[in-house]
């Protein structure tokens, strides 16, 4: 098969003249993120990957209903535990990249036990028309967009829409850079292991787009660190040969705050105090 032409994998890249068009979640029940309950949230995610071909069914009702189990305290907790699957890279030339924000408290335990530099990698989301938790794809730090083009069409997004939100999610990222980073000089990745971590992957975009970002700086080795994900997104990342360390794959996957007792938002003061911690400490 084709790249590109499995719904279930591979990721769609376009070039254009400009910053190419070439790929982050509603909270689960946990944090008061979406509205309905759990029952509702999952069906209209159901539905979602239904009509895009990811599922071919709707799970009954007593299977939308369970609760799922918990896998982590919270994020510190998941941290943690990602840090000891992580223990060979100790000593090495590594550098620690969360994706923001929830993502850089997990990758901050990480660095914190690999003697590691803390830094940031940020995507921006393209969610679908009318469901915007589901990712179409994500803009990268430089610019450049991942689009999963099967979803984008089952899901009714126009032209017009994707170019609008590609125009609207490169401002964003831009704008995220500087609220987290300020004008600090981005780390040398050329050479070095780079292990960029997120609390966890829905459909793949965001860290797909992460890792086009770091790959080119050169590294000498790129490896997805997550707590955990759908065994989908982690294949369809290792097809395209990426390292990945998941430590849970669940079998019935909707949300990743399913999975965590405490999946509460994290604010941006918490991201910067994160990052300037981890400077301190290296200093």
């Amino acid at each position: 098969m084709a790249p590109g032409t499995n719904p279930r994998a591979g990721w769609w890249r376009v070039e254009t003249g400009r910053p190419g068009l070439h790929e982050a979640k509603p909270r689960a029940n946990r944090d008061g993120g979406d509205e309905g309950t759990l029952r509702d949230r999952r069906r209209r995610k159901a539905t979602s990957l239904l009509r895009v071909g990811r599922v071919n069914h709707i799970p009954p009702a007593d299977a939308l209903s369970e609760e799922p189990n918990l896998l982590f305290k919270d994020r510190v907790d998941a941290g943690k535990k990602l840090a000891t699957a992580l223990e060979k890279y100790r000593g090495e030339d590594i550098v620690v990249l969360g994706i923001p924000r929830g993502g850089v408290v997990v990758a901050n335990e990480v660095a914190k036990a690999l003697g590691a530099r803390l830094d940031v990698v940020v995507t921006r989301k393209i969610g679908a028309p009318g469901e915007p938790e589901y990712a179409l794809g994500a803009v990268t730090q430089e610019g450049d967009v991942i689009m999963d083009r099967h979803s984008a069409e089952s899901l009714g997004a126009t032209p017009q829409y994707l170019g609008d939100q590609v125009r609207k999610k490169r401002e964003e990222v831009k704008e995220r850079m500087e609220r987290f980073r300020g004008n600090a000089p981005y780390p040398e990745l050329r050479g070095k292991v780079v292990v960029i971590v997120d609390d966890g992957i829905a459909t793949g975009s965001s860290v797909e787009a992460a890792v086009m970002s770091v790959k080119r700086r050169n590294p000498s080795d790129v490896v997805v660190a997550v707590p955990v994900a759908p065994r989908e997104a982690i294949e369809a990342l290792r097809e395209h040969g990426t390292k990945v360390i998941c430590l849970e794959t669940p079998g019935v996957f909707f949300a990743i705050g399913e999975f965590y007792g405490d999946f509460g938002q994290v604010e941006d003061l918490e991201v910067r105090r994160i990052l300037d911690e981890n400077s301190r400490d290296r200093e």
